[in-house]
């Protein structure tokens, strides 16, 4: 980074594409970045001339290529980056953060632009469920699952114990609802709602409408979350999980009979079982046969 820091501040015309030399060092041929002889190959792979390179050699030992360095760092930070790629975006007067490479999408739209790469996480499940019926190949099942004992069971922290990663979650939920034409409400308690409440009775009575009647995973799914993130509304009780049932579809007898048996061992163990699957091939994952 003190190279790369150094042929910005000198020659940037050439950050781009050594940055991506670096990249395609480590992550694509598995070859290091740490000494001058690695810095000099990636550079002229580059397209950086021999005398460029040397100067940006020498000059990367300087104190105030060091500086910068750190400077770039403090400025994300002082922006609310919590890690890479993070892109500050400037619009009519506005400042936006947006985190990861599958937010390019939202960039686009930020910018007046057309973007034709793939689509975030949301896009593809919006995606995935709207082809069912028309791939032929493809058997789709969408399983409940625990998202706590997975982050737990990864050794990743809750987003709410890194404020500022959770700031930007909330932020990027709003504008990912807006963009997907997802109606998408903070609720007004959050903190209650994620973690004094959660979500287990909801994902127990699921689980059991799932091994039961699996025709209406979907939509019991889709009623639970818009009663939580569109409309503030609880997920805990009978009374909640029955109003969300109902609206996806489940006659009355079939919902007391999936009530009676969420409560049940033998649910909680299939619910662990769907969550120990998740964590063995990672959360939001598409498992394919």
């Amino acid at each position: 980074m003190l190279f790369v820091t150094a042929v910005d501040m000198d020659y940037p015309e050439y950050t781009e594409e050594l940055s991506r030399q670096f990249w395609m060092r480590v992550w694509s041929r598995d070859e290091g970045i740490t000494e001058d002889e690695h810095f000099t190959q990636a550079a002229k792979k580059a397209g950086m001339k021999d005398d460029i390179i040397k100067k940006a050699l020498k000059r990367s030992k300087d104190k105030d290529v060091a500086d910068r360095l750190q400077a770039f760092a403090d400025e994300a930070r002082a922006n609310g980056a919590f890690g890479a790629p993070t892109m500050i975006v400037h619009v009519n007067g506005e400042k936006e953060m947006l985190f990861g490479s599958d937010r390019f999408n939202i960039l686009a739209e930020m910018l007046g632009e057309k973007f034709d790469g793939p689509q975030n996480q949301l896009s593809k499940n919006k995606i995935l469920t709207r082809y069912k019926s028309k791939w032929k190949n493809m058997d789709l099942k969408l399983k409940p699952l625990s998202q706590d004992a997975v982050l737990q069971g990864s050794g990743n922290q809750l987003p709410g114990n890194v404020p500022i990663k959770m700031q930007y979650i909330l932020q990027d939920l709003a504008r990912l609802g807006q963009h997907n034409e997802v109606p998408f409400k903070i609720p007004s308690d959050l903190k209650d709602v994620m973690f004094v409440k959660g979500s287990r009775p909801a994902m127990l009575f699921l689980t059991a409408v799932d091994m039961n009647h699996p025709e209406y995973t979907e939509e019991l799914s889709r009623q639970l979350w818009l009663r939580v993130w569109s409309r503030d509304e609880g997920i805990t009780t009978d009374d909640d999980i029955s109003e969300a049932a109902t609206k996806a579809g489940i006659k009355k007898e079939m919902i007391v009979k999936c009530l009676n048996s969420a409560k049940e061992q033998y649910v909680s163990d299939q619910f662990k079982a769907y969550t120990d699957e998740a964590l063995s091939l990672g959360v939001k994952y598409m498992k394919v046969h």
